[in-house]
């Protein structure tokens, strides 16, 4: 991937999938037929093809709304949910209005240029907070707001009929996925991922062979204390590890949990300054995994690991993050770093890539006058997700 002059190395990178390929996909109009789990959902025409970007340039593509549905009222909050992952050859993308009040959308296109647009009925109260595709299956994480509050998951190996898990997972919310060997393994809280709730919050953790059957995960309240909360989880060779947050009497520590299996879980005792409230996103790269969370200060730090137990501070080149995040993505080849160059302020926005989550380049500056919500780096490019001015959902690509 080539950047333009301004960039002295050249990167190559793909979409962090938790260490798992995604592999061919059929196109959209076969997948719908070839689902289970609910009826094929009608589509939207697809939006027009996105004239290509070259070398260092960012194309725009507006994604289409479905017959009927308005872009996200700025009354609500706008549109506050977006993100893409890799999907076989093409891309994924899921996004909703302020969360709780609308249906999830779905995007999906065999290219990353031409989008069809769904409102997958099982998904008509899901409130997405982590998406992951590995080998064909998409997976959803969030909750169910039909009635109150609940923990539940949504997969889908065409990304258009979507399946919701099954039974009651005795939790508020199942926040974060990944996908180690052959089983998923989620963690959550005991209480809603919601801002009006500020309660501590108890974490859940639960494995499953297909992302809608979970079986819970017992975990002693020696390692995971009531007072913590886990915001991301990540596979790599080291096995999985879990950021988050532990509550103290003035304010939060940052706190990382590593595992071989899913199952037997120890807390590190070291390698995280004192001075941070939380780590918020753990990924494969760098060296091995590469975190990113937040001061006392309210501004981004980083972390690398080789295997997920030793963890070693490094510089960070912007002080904000997207507002919907995530704002970091990996894959076999490097990573990608997006947010705010000043802390809360969304019109400095800055993409950056490196091999090693220490050295960082700048990649040119994408469109002004976009709300960027989050990053993704599929298939040796980058792709911005964003909220346009009047609701609408966007999708910004650096071309090749």
């Amino acid at each position: 991937m080539r950047w333009g002059p301004a960039v002295a190395t050249v990167v190559s990178i793909t979409v962090a999938i938790s260490g798992c390929s995604t592999g061919p996909s059929p196109a959209p109009t076969q997948l719908a037929s070839q689902a289970a789990g609910e009826p094929s959902p009608a589509l939207s025409p697809a939006a027009p093809a996105t004239l290509a970007a070259g070398p260092g340039q960012w194309a725009v593509t507006s994604l289409p709304l479905p017959e009927g549905v308005a872009p996200c009222s700025t009354d609500e909050g706008g549109l506050q949910n977006l993100r893409a992952v890799e999907f076989g050859p093409g891309l994924l993308a899921l996004g909703s209005c302020a969360h709780t009040t609308s249906p999830s959308l779905i995007w999906v296109s065999p290219d990353g240029h031409i989008w069809q647009v769904s409102a997958p009925k099982a998904l008509a109260h899901a409130d997405v907070y982590s998406l992951l595709a590995a080998d064909g299956l998409v997976v959803a994480t969030g909750q169910d707001t039909t009635n109150g509050f609940a923990a539940a998951s949504w997969a889908s190996h065409d990304g258009l009929s979507w399946t919701r898990s099954t039974g009651d997972l005795g939790c508020g919310v199942m926040s974060q996925v990944a996908r180690l060997g052959s089983e998923f393994v989620a963690f959550g809280n005991k209480t809603p991922d919601a801002p009006e709730v500020d309660v501590p919050p108890g974490v859940c953790e639960w494995v499953s062979p297909d992302g809608i059957a979970w079986q819970p995960v017992a975990l002693p309240d020696k390692t995971f204390p009531a007072s913590a909360g886990i915001s991301s989880i990540a596979a790599g060779a080291g096995g999985l590890v879990a950021v988050g947050s532990v509550a103290g009497p003035t304010q939060s520590a940052a706190a990382a949990w590593s595992s071989p299996d899913g199952r037997a879980w120890t807390r590190l005792a070291t390698g995280i300054p004192a001075g941070w409230i939380s780590l918020d996103v753990v990924l494969p790269g760098g060296p091995g995994y590469v975190a990113l969370g937040t001061d006392g200060s309210g501004n981004s730090v980083l972390a690398t690991s080789a295997d997920g137990l030793a963890w070693t501070p490094t510089p960070v080149p912007e002080q904000g993050v997207l507002e919907g995040g995530p704002s970091i993505a990996s894959g076999s080849a490097g990573v990608v770093l997006a947010g705010f160059s000043t802390n809360g302020d969304p019109t400095t926005t800055m993409v950056w890539s490196s091999t090693d989550a220490v050295q960082w380049q700048p990649a040119p500056a994408p469109p002004p006058a976009l709300n960027y919500l989050s990053v993704a780096a599929p298939q040796n490019t980058v792709v911005l997700a964003a909220a346009t001015a009047s609701g609408g959902a966007t999708l910004v690509r650096l071309g090749p």
